[in-house]
């Protein structure tokens, strides 16, 4: 469920006197909120201060609960965004830019009251004249475009309000897919408690709308994330995760390359003279994704769009429930469809990747299996195998390995005494192998037992094919079934399609299931190929062939791996298949399959580093990289006085991150005109000077300055550089628990590598021409947790 913060909802916060008021407060902008919010005592979203005349508590302060929620907000809204702008920075009549000089501004139109930057948001001047509000809707037009016009626009609700309510008549709107000029598009607009889909055209402040549909139940409130998504002729309105509108234009509004700029809008609204006026709530932040929908978000809308469809079939048939019942289900199965299409990706993903160690998981030797499956025998062992040995002989007499004679030259005589002399023999002979390839007898269920190493959900299966038949091949089957450990039955949970189109040579095979079929750790996997028809048209199976059966106590499943069992025609699923119909034959052939490891795997434990150089000298867990040394000086890690060598000092933390999203924190001593720095990433830097801060990106060669920010920078201010998804942030402490953003740079190219190879953070220092840099006091490393 959505988070709501209302402060008339006295479970949140209140209005009213309080007999102990806080004292000496000064509201300033949101920064000053936000950090104000982190020093008062509650959580209860909302804290009041008194105004001056009545005591009344009528003016909202961000508390640290909502602080901290609309900090994670802004992080996920910018994460992988094409375009992001949280309004960060100082009061304005105009709208600016989140990066002057890099990024254009904004392009604002419209009448009515001014939109501008107030209190760290983008929204309406509330002030006029003797509070003669001037009605009308400002226009702001994004500055950048989409790169596809398949995107989503997402917005961050101001959370708050000077009424302390949603608006029922003035609606703020965001708008998508519209021209370069902003004069057509699609738009959603919010009241309270509804919102409404559709396209527009606009001739100077004169907007014609056509609505495609609306929800008129549920709507924005302050702090939700309401959303546009767009994919070819499929509209979805999502606020705060929650999907309130899907629709599939049929209106032909153009989806091409001339249509991928975006807007939002705000409005004020009076009705008459002397009406309380009412304003639209403004933007904390305002986004442009580039990517797609996901496989499963398509398959939910269409789901939703097809069960809608069928409900409203059924409505309308009346009596006739059986048609609209049916389409019902063909809905529901064109659903799972799609969703199978989603797990589907996620199954290749997890067959892409080579085996590495993640918490939670065995460790699985490279010779088991190089497609992350569990088999029932290691892939090395099918190797070719020695099928036959054959060779020659010659000698003076004889030709032959069994009888040949030898002589002493010429003399003596074959009736005689042989005499053994010196001689010489041309021999030969060679040794042939073949791969351990198998045919099965008619009808043959072949089969193998697995036990599961881990728990969790399998989709799919790895078998391999020896000779593959020219023509008429017979159907192909496989079975999966989980062993009961008590008898030792098979209740067989899934059947799959023939295969035989899916085959186009020899060789290893992936079979991905429809659906993950849960296993828990040691519980017993058999897995087998049928092939029901005429052995001559049947594949030879790559196995290994056992050599003897074993004996084994009574009440032990399975006796063996390697398991047969004849059938004319398919089994069935869910069938019990009984222990005593299987063979489990001396010299039985054991087929080589496997099963798919889990498909969503742990996210790996994350890393946390700190270092406050208490020890006087600088620890081996930070491993120097370039440069001569630094030194511990008093708690910091410096660099020495006197003459050295100009250039960088970078010292690498030995305790690789575990994840991509990590940060580095630290705290600098003593700043000068040259850098010192923090490194995320491997090569994503902040530089800190005394006259303010850097964010660059440094590999061996190219990079250079993504952004700056001039300001004054004190000794023992603590900086924190974050990599999340494409997005780099700096900020800086404020108090005790408060962080300031100072720069935003979003790789929107990403251009800078990211994986495994790239989770490495540094801490750096700098000399040139007699300049020392400043020194840090500590580092702290770690990966960024998964919000919750």
């Amino acid at each position: 469920m959505p988070e709501y913060f209302d402060p008339k909802n006295p479970d949140i916060g209140y209005n009213g006197r309080d007999q102990d008021p806080p004292g000496g407060v000064n509201i300033g902008n949101s920064e000053a909120l936000r950090a104000l919010g982190g020093v008062l005592a509650g959580d209860q979203g909302f804290e009041n201060t008194p105004d001056a005349q009545d005591r009344e508590y009528t003016a909202q302060v961000l508390t640290a609960g909502l602080s901290a929620r609309l900090l994670t907000l802004e992080g996920k809204m910018a994460e992988g965004a094409e375009y992001s702008d949280n309004f960060n920075r100082d009061n304005s009549s105009n709208l600016g830019s989140p990066n002057p000089g890099a990024v254009p501004a904004w392009i604002t139109f419209g009448h009515g009251q001014p939109l501008e930057i107030i209190d760290q948001a983008a929204q309406l001047n509330p002030s006029a004249p003797f509070n003669l509000v001037d009605d009308g809707t400002r226009f702001a037009l994004c500055p950048q475009a989409a790169s596809s016009p398949n995107y989503t626009v997402v917005a961050i609700v101001h959370p708050l309000s000077k009424s302390g309510k949603v608006s029922t008549k003035a609606c703020t709107t965001i708008y998508g897919r519209c021209n370069a000029a902003g004069t057509e598009g699609v738009y959603v607009d919010f009241y309270g408690g509804r919102c409404e889909l559709g396209r527009f055209t606009r001739s100077g402040n004169s907007v014609n709308r056509t609505q495609w549909k609306s929800n008129t139940e549920l709507s924005y409130n302050f702090s939700s994330t309401p959303e546009l998504r767009m994919k070819d002729n499929r509209y979805v309105v999502v606020v705060s995760g929650v999907e309130l509108i899907v629709h599939d234009d049929v209106s032909g509004f153009p989806v091409d390359g001339n249509h991928k700029f975006s807007m939002f809008s705000c409005e004020a609204w009076t009705g008459f003279f002397g009406a309380t006026p009412e304003f639209s709530a403004g933007l904390t932040g305002f986004a442009i994704r580039g990517s797609e929908f996901t496989a499963i978000e398509d398959a939910k809308a269409d789901a939703g769009a097809a069960l809608e469809a069928a409900q409203g079939a059924q409505d309308a048939i009346g009596t006739v429930v059986e048609d609209a019942t049916a389409a019902a289900t063909s809905a529901a199965e064109a659903a799972a469809a799609a969703i199978g299409a989603a797990q589907q990706q996620s199954i290749d993903n997890t067959q892409a990747a080579i085996i590495k160690v993640q918490a939670g998981l065995p460790v699985v030797p490279y010779d088991h299996c190089m497609t992350n499956h569990e088999c029932t025998f290691d892939q090395i062992l099918r190797r070719k195998v020695a099928s036959g040995i054959s060779g020659n002989v010659s000698s003076v007499s004889g030709s032959s390995w069994s009888t040949h004679d030898h002589v002493r030259g010429t003399v003596g005589s074959n009736t005689g005494d042989r005499t053994l002399s010196p001689h010489g023999h041309s021999d030969s002979f060679s040794l042939s192998k073949s791969d351990p390839m198998y045919l099965p007898p008619q009808n043959s269920v072949e089969g193998g037992f697995i036990r599961a190493k881990w728990a969790g959900g399998r989709a799919s299966i790895v078998y391999a094919l020896g000779t593959v038949p020219s023509s008429s091949p017979n159907p192909l089957y496989i079975y999966i079934s989980r062993m009961n450990p008590d008898d030792g039955s098979l209740l067989l949970e899934h059947v799959s399609p023939d295969q035989t189109a899916a085959i186009t040579g020899p060789g290893e095979q992936i079979y991905n299931l429809p659906d993950e079929i849960v296993f828990d750790t040691n519980e017993s996997i058999h897995l087998a190929i049928h092939q029901p028809g005429p052995s001559n048209a049947q594949r030879q199976l790559v196995g290994i062939i056992d050599a003897a059966s074993i004996s084994r106590e009574g009440l032990l499943y399975p006796p063996q791996q390697a398991t047969r069992l004849i059938s004319s025609s398919p089994l069935t699923e869910q069938s019990v298949i009984a222990a005593d119909s299987l063979t489990f034959a001396a010299a039985a052939p054991l087929l080589w399959i496997g099963i798919g490891q889990p498909t969503e795997l742990p996210l790996p434990d994350p890393v946390t580093y700190f270092e406050d150089f208490s020890s006087g000298s600088i620890p081996a867990t930070l491993s120097r990289q370039q440069g001569a040394a630094a030194i511990v000086d008093n708690g910091a890690i410096m660099l020495p006085g006197g003459l050295i060598n100009d250039g960088r000092r970078r010292y690498r933390v030995t305790a690789k991150m575990a994840r991509d999203d990590h940060e580095a924190t630290g705290q600098i001593r003593t700043p000068t005109s040259e850098p010192a720095y923090l490194r995320v990433r491997s090569y994503v830097d902040v530089e800190v000077r005394a006259s303010g801060v850097k964010l660059a990106y440094r590999p061996f060669f190219g990079g250079g300055v993504l952004a700056s920010q001039d300001f004054t920078v004190d000794s023992g201010d603590v900086f924190r550089l974050r990599a999340a998804g494409n997005v780099f942030t700096v900020a800086k402490l404020t108090g005790t628990d408060t962080w300031s953003t100072v720069l935003t740079y979003p790789d929107t190219t990403n251009a800078i590598p990211r994986g495994a190879a790239y989770r490495y953070i540094e801490i750096g220092l700098d000399r040139s021409s007699f300049v020392n840099s400043g020194g840090w006091e500590f580092i702290l490393a770690r990966d960024t947790p998964e919000p919750e």
